[in-house]
């Protein structure tokens, strides 16, 4: 091209060569403005997937902090219990994995049926027997059995669940142990025979 553009009037050069020489030229232009155009459109391919590669690298860093290797820290101390879920199942973000015993927060569920002779109250005194021990403690909270986990609740019965606590200088039975429940009748028998003693005419 440059020969052809220093000497237009050579002889030698005929114009159907020239025509292809400037057919070569242009589409030989067309060829690099095209991959000018694709190379400029890959360099910004390339820094967006940059970006978005750092992103993923800080999501992958910041999961990766919180999964901790594997390791799960409880917001209490105190003693793992038997595992929530069953083996094999799915389980959604959030979900309990384990309940942790609080050793410092000791209480017993006292299941009560609805055949039973008088209502528990809170402030009732009872007396929890754990083997040959009588230890004094008081109905903290009355609970509805719906409410109760699947592990502390009786399967197909109804009825509520007393919660009671001890005092603080007695000592706690064995964690996760089973006790019974003793509750004095004291006031219903001093009733009954008030009533009896009134139906007698023996006052």
């Amino acid at each position: 091209m440059k020969r052809l553009e220093a000497a237009p009037e050579a002889t030698n050069v005929s114009t159907l060569y020239q025509l292809e020489v400037l057919s070569a030229r242009a589409q030989a232009l067309k060829t690099v403005v095209t991959q000018e155009a694709e190379a400029a459109e890959a360099a910004i391919q390339i820094e967006s997937l940059s970006e978005v590669r750092e992103r993923f690298q800080e999501h992958l860093d910041r999961t990766d902090a919180e999964f901790a290797g594997g390791r799960v820290v409880a917001p209490i101390s105190g003693i793992v219990a038997r595992n929530v879920p069953r083996i094999g199942q799915s389980l959604a973000p959030e979900s309990a994995i384990a309940e942790i015993f609080d050793t410092t927060d000791l209480y017993v569920d006292w299941y009560i049926p609805n055949y039973r002779l008088i209502d528990p109250k809170v402030g009732n005194n009872v007396f929890v027997l754990f083997g040959n021990r009588r230890i004094p403690g008081v109905v903290d909270e009355i609970l509805p059995l719906s409410g109760m986990p699947e592990a502390g609740a009786p399967h197909d019965q109804s009825g509520q669940i007393a919660r009671i606590r001890f005092a603080p200088d007695v000592v706690n039975p064995a964690l996760n142990a089973t006790v019974r429940i003793h509750m004095h009748y004291s006031t219903i028998v001093a009733r009954a025979a008030a009533a009896l003693v009134d139906f007698l005419g023996l006052r």
